[in-house]
């Protein structure tokens, strides 16, 4: 066996957890070995001077005290302070209140998506004209844009 094991199963030794094969194994070593020997005494004196402290028993009535305390917190517990309380009627004019506002982004957005999807295509071509766009849309052949469009993938 070797010195480096001994530490892992002399701790299983202790607590009774190593089998008897093992353990007539590692008594063996630890017999011939003085460094293991040494060190297990030193372990074993450690462990015999540490002691389990005394288990502490709670008072027969601390659970039935903590089920009180418990039950009064739930009791007093208040989601909100001003205890809100909101009428049908308030209900819907909340949520009325909240729609408008959507509904009408909803509508508006739309209105302007298709009034630009109108102008952009209508004048698309007036527009690349006027700017003077129009030069950018076919590159000479063997010049940078050319080559740059057919290597990336371009028109």
């Amino acid at each position: 066996m070797q010195c480096q094991n001994v530490k892992k199963l002399f701790l299983l030794h202790l607590s009774g957890d190593l089998g008897k094969k093992k353990e007539e194994e590692l008594l063996g070593h630890i017999r011939s070995c003085a460094k293991c020997r040494e060190e297990t005494e030193f372990v074993s004196k450690v462990l015999g001077n540490i002691s389990a402290p005394d288990p502490i028993e709670p008072s027969p009535y601390f659970l039935s005290r903590i089920k009180a305390k418990i039950k009064t917190a739930e009791e007093h517990f208040v989601l909100f302070p001003m205890q809100w309380r909101l009428s049908p009627a308030s209900a819907g004019l909340f949520a009325a209140a909240a729609l408008v506002p959507l509904l009408a982004g909803i509508f508006l957005g739309n209105a302007y998506l298709s009034q630009t999807a109108n102008l952009t295509s209508s004048s698309s071509g007036k527009a690349k004209t006027v700017l003077g766009l129009d030069a950018f849309d076919e590159s000479p052949p063997g010049s940078f844009g050319y080559i740059y469009n057919k290597t990336m993938g371009g028109a």
